[in-house]
């Protein structure tokens, strides 16, 4: 057998057929890319909050357009929020562990800047979001123009902390 420590040859050995073959994996995308894991995992991080950015981009056209589309702009908004959440849980985590709606909130980092406030403010927009999308009442969309705008203000203001916070935590934007 190859010269590895033994908790490494144990885990070789006592590992399902799933998690070998899930090695294999790793090993083969690795070796495709010429990246670590952790390389793969940073670019996906960077992925998910340029997502981020392009879904608030989506938002402030909602919200900028001649006819404004209040429940979209809202609905983007929120997206905006939960894919920089998402990016950031992600890369401290090291894996999209907690991806669920409404578990992600819960997940952000001891460490990220006034915490409490932004698991709440994510709930609030995610509560927010799905008046807009499901429910039919209000009917008109005008009714939805106060709390969209301010969703997205806090959505812009969360993208820029979430990307502060993970440059300051080594992930290469």
């Amino acid at each position: 057998m190859a010269k590895l420590p033994t908790n490494h040859l144990l885990s070789i050995t006592k590992s399902s057929a799933q998690i070998l073959n899930n090695f294999r994996l790793g090993v083969h995308i690795a070796q495709l890319s010429g990246l670590s894991i952790d390389q793969l995992l940073e670019g996906a991080a960077r992925d998910r909050l340029d997502f981020a950015r392009n879904t608030l981009r989506c938002a402030r056209w909602a919200l900028s357009g001649q006819r404004p589309q209040y429940r979209v702009a809202l609905a983007r908004s929120y997206y905006a929020m939960y894919h920089a959440a998402r990016a950031v849980v992600y890369f401290i985590e090291s894996g999209d562990d907690h991806e669920a709606h409404m578990e992600l909130p819960k997940h952000l980092p001891k460490d990220f800047p006034d915490r409490e406030r932004w698991e709440n403010e994510i709930k609030t927009a995610r509560f927010e979001r799905n008046r807009a999308d499901y429910d039919p009442y209000p009917k008109t969309d005008g009714a939805f123009k106060t709390i969209a705008n301010s969703t997205f203000g806090t959505a812009e203001h969360f993208l820029s902390i979430a990307r502060r916070y993970l440059v300051r935590k080594g992930c290469a934007l």
